[in-house]
C-alpha cells in the first residue's frame, strides 16, 4: 500500500508480459500487465527463474494522478482521495492498522498553499500530517492538555496551529508541537470560535432565555461577522460592530443544524442539518436570513460541508457515506462517490477536473510600429493602383446606363406605334385599371358637411358624435320624480 512496503506475490510470471530479462537482481523497476487488466509498476524483491515466481514492491499506488480533486475523513480513521471525473475513491493509508476508537478523523484542514499536505486530527488527540505527494503519514504531536475529544484545528497565516476540544480547551502550538499559548473556552465547546458566555440572544416571546447551543461557526473574510448554526434550528449572523445579539437570524426546519460553510460570494452561506436537508442562504436581507434553494440528494446527518473558494462548488458527506459535489449555478449534482464509510470531514481542490477551462480571448496587438507603417503604405499603394482602374469601371458603367436609357426610349416608342395602329384598325384599346385613393375624414368632418348641406330653416340642431359621447343631456327633475330630457323629432 501507500507509503510501506508491500510484497505482491505472482503465480506465474506467464500470467502478466514481462518487461525485462528473466535474471533480475533485487531492486530492479518492472512493469506488466497481468491477466485480470491490472497495470502493476513496482520493484523485485526476488526472483527465482526455475519455477518462475516473482516478488515484487508493489510502487502503482504511491503517486496516485487523477485521485487529486476532494480529500474525505472517515470515522474509521480512513484518508480517502477522490476522483470526481471517474467517481472513484483511493485510500490513502493501511487499513488494517487503523482503529476507529483511536483513529478516528475528527477535522481536517490543507497544511500548506499549494494543497499538497493535510493536517487532521483524531479521536486519541494526535494531530497528524499526510504528505499527498508521497502518499506518506507522519504524527506531529499529541494534545495533552485536556482529555475530552478534539473538535476544532485551524491553520494560521503564521503556519501555527490552533486546537480546540469538548472540554473548552484552546491551544495553539506550532508544527513541532509546542504549545505556545493556552486558555479556556468554557465547557460544552463545540466549535473553534464559539464562546457561549460572550454572546447573547434574546428571550422568546415567553422571555425565557434560549439557549445558545452553537453546532458549527464560520468567520467572514475581512469582516467582524460570524454566522452560525444552532441545535435549536436557527440560523444567525452577528456583527460585532453594531451589537453583541444577533443582528440577523432565521428558523429553518425543525432539526439542528450541524454543517456551515461560505460560498465563493460573500453574502452566501451553505448550511446542513440532521435530516438531510441542505440549503444556500443570502445574508442580505434587511430583517432575516432568506432560504434561495435546496440541493437535493443527501440522506441523513450532513456532518461536513465545504464551499469551493473560486468556483460555484460545494462539496458535502455525512453519515450516508457519499461524498457529493452540487453546482450552485445549475442546483444539479456534479459528482456522487460512495467511499464505503461513515464521513466526518471533507476538503476541495482549488483545480478541479469536472471545471471547464475558461476561454481568454486573444488580444491582437503589434508591437513593432515599423511593421504597423510598412502595412500602411502597403493599403495606401494599392488603394492608388485600385483608383486607376476604377475609372474603366465608371466609363463602362455609364455606357450601360445610357444603353438602357436607349432601350427605355425604343420600348415606349413601339408601345406608342402599337397604340396608333390598333386605333386605325378600329381595334378596342385594352382597358386599364385606375387606381382609386380615398382617404377617410373624421367624424366631426362629416357632421360638418351634413350641417352646411341641410336646409338652414330646419330647427333640428346635428350635434357631433364626440361631443355627443362627451355632454350627455342632462335629466330634468321635477318634484320627487326623475324626468330624462326626450329626444326631439
Amino acid at each position: 500500500m501507500a507509503g510501506e512496503s508491500l510484497v505482491t506475490k505472482v503465480m506465474q510470471a506467464g500470467s502478466g508480459t514481462l518487461r525485462g530479462e528473466y535474471d533480475l537482481p533485487v531492486g530492479t523497476p518492472v512493469e506488466f500487465k497481468t491477466s485480470l487488466g491490472a497495470h502493476i509498476q513496482g520493484q523485485v524483491a526476488c526472483f527465482d527463474p526455475v519455477s518462475k515466481i516473482l516478488a515484487i514492491k508493489d510502487t502503482t499506488t504511491s503517486k496516485p494522478k487523477k485521485m487529486n480533486d476532494c480529500y474525505v475523513g472517515a470515522a474509521t480513521g480512513c484518508l480517502k482521495a477522490l476522483s470526481l471525473s471517474d467517481n472513484a475513491f483511493l485510500n490513502l493509508n493501511n487499513l488494517k492498522d487503523l482503529d476507529p476508537k483511536r483513529d478516528e478523523i475528527t477535522r481536517m484542514v490543507f497544511g500548506d498553499s499549494e494543497q499538497n499536505q493535510l493536517l487532521f486530527s483524531t479521536s486519541s488527540r494526535e494531530i497528524r500530517a499526510f504528505d499527498t505527494t508521497s502518499c506518506q503519514s507522519s504524527k506531529l504531536f499529541d494534545v495533552s492538555n485536556g482529555a475530552e475529544r478534539l473538535n476544532g484545528l485551524y491553520l494560521t497565516p503564521n503556519d501555527q496551529l490552533v486546537v480546540s476540544d469538548a472540554a473548552g480547551h484552546v491551544t495553539l502550538h506550532d508544527r513541532k508541537g509546542q504549545e505556545l499559548s493556552a486558555f479556556k473556552g468554557g465547557q460544552g465547546l463545540l466549535c473553534l470560535h464559539g464562546d457561549g458566555d460572550r454572546i447573547a440572544v434574546p428571550p422568546d416571546n415567553l422571555a425565557i432565555n434560549v439557549p445558545i447551543w452553537d453546532m458549527d461557526i464560520r468567520l467572514v473574510p475581512d469582516s467582524e461577522t460570524l454566522i452560525t448554526g444552532t441545535g435549536t434550528h436557527m440560523i444567525r449572523m452577528y456583527d460585532m460592530r453594531a451589537q453583541r445579539r444577533p443582528v440577523r437570524q432565521v428558523e429553518w426546519m425543525e432539526s439542528p443544524v450541524t454543517a456551515l460553510s461560505l460560498s465563493y460570494r460573500d453574502h452566501q452561506v451553505f448550511a446542513g442539518n440532521t435530516i438531510g436537508e441542505f440549503g444556500l442562504f443570502d445574508l442580505r436581507g434587511k430583517t432575516k436570513i432568506m432560504l434561495v434553494c435546496k440541493f437535493k440528494g443527501q440522506a441523513g446527518a450532513i456532518r461536513a460541508i465545504y464551499g469551493h473558494p473560486t468556483a460555484p462548488y460545494v462539496a458535502s458527506c455525512g453519515i450516508d457515506r457519499f461524498a457529493r459535489v452540487h453546482d450552485m449555478n445549475s442546483k444539479k449534482l456534479v459528482s456522487k462517490v460512495y467511499c464505503k464509510a461513515r464521513l466526518n470531514c471533507v476538503l476541495l481542490r482549488d483545480g478541479l477536473s469536472i471545471m471547464k477551462p475558461e476561454k481568454k480571448e486573444e488580444e491582437d496587438v503589434d508591437g513593432d510600429w515599423e511593421q504597423i507603417k510598412e502595412a500602411k503604405a502597403e493599403n495606401e499603394s494599392g488603394s492608388e493602383s485600385d483608383g486607376e482602374g476604377s475609372d474603366i469601371w465608371d466609363e463602362i458603367d455609364d455606357e450601360d446606363e445610357s444603353g438602357s436609357d436607349q432601350g427605355d426610349e425604343e420600348q415606349s416608342n413601339n408601345e406608342n406605334d402599337m397604340d396608333s395602329s390598333d386605333s386605325e384598325q378600329g381595334l378596342p384599346s385594352p382597358p386599364t385599371k385606375k387606381r382609386r385613393v380615398t382617404t377617410k375624414k373624421p367624424a366631426e368632418a362629416e357632421v360638418k358637411e351634413e350641417m352646411s348641406s341641410g336646409d338652414e330653416d330646419d330647427d333640428v340642431k346635428v350635434i357631433s358624435a364626440t361631443k355627443r359621447k362627451a355632454n350627455p343631456p342632462k335629466p330634468i327633475y321635477k318634484g320627487s320624480t326623475k324626468v330624462k330630457q326626450g329626444k326631439r323629432k
